[in-house]
């Protein structure tokens, strides 16, 4: 938490008006460091968050519709395997060939004990060959500013890009931290 203020006065200092978005891991969405943010001006979160038993269950919905998408869009190509290979063979490969499909929900949730008030949680549920995945960030970020599905892909997936350049400085470049 400190880290972070000290990072924010910095970028203050210089640029009074930017606007900060803190991205981070699910390490990071904890009531200090989200109520620290929304008490500040222009300076908001979009966080990663475990599931738990409460989201699974208000995204059963969108976990059903994402199942269903795929296996309409997976029947076409398991009829077409069907008549070019004999009934005997494996056909699984089928579902290899139909892209997961991906759907998103936004909706206001409030931990049990951890947090002092609801805050927003967008849900991303993918279903494909190899079943449903659920993922969820909880964002300072209103949903009349950005919709469920933009905020997951523009604001919180680049972090993992930002994480993917310093591996291959590390690895690539065998860079460390020097001070």
């Amino acid at each position: 938490m400190e880290e972070l203020q000290r990072i924010i006065g910095l970028i203050r200092e210089k640029w009074q008006q930017t606007h900060i978005i803190i991205r981070g891991d699910s390490a990071y969405s904890r009531e200090d460091i989200m109520a620290w943010c929304e008490a500040k001006k222009k300076v908001d979160y979009v966080l990663a968050m475990a599931t738990n038993n409460q989201l699974k269950l208000r995204a059963s919905d969108i976990i059903e519709k994402a199942k269903a998408d795929y296996e309409t869009r997976l029947e076409p190509v398991t009829e077409l395997m069907e008549t070019l290979f004999y009934p005997d063979e494996e056909l699984s490969e089928a579902k290899k060939l139909v892209p997961e499909s991906t759907w998103y929900r936004s909706l206001y949730y409030k931990t049990q004990k951890s947090w002092s008030r609801s805050r927003r949680v967008v849900t991303k549920v993918s279903y494909g060959s190899k079943g449903s995945k659920m993922r969820h960030v909880v964002t300072s970020l209103p949903a009349s500013l950005i919709p469920p599905s933009l905020l997951y892909t523009n604001k919180y997936c680049p972090r993992g890009e930002m994480e993917n350049r310093i591996k291959e400085q590390q690895l690539d470049l065998f860079a460390d931290r020097r001070r």
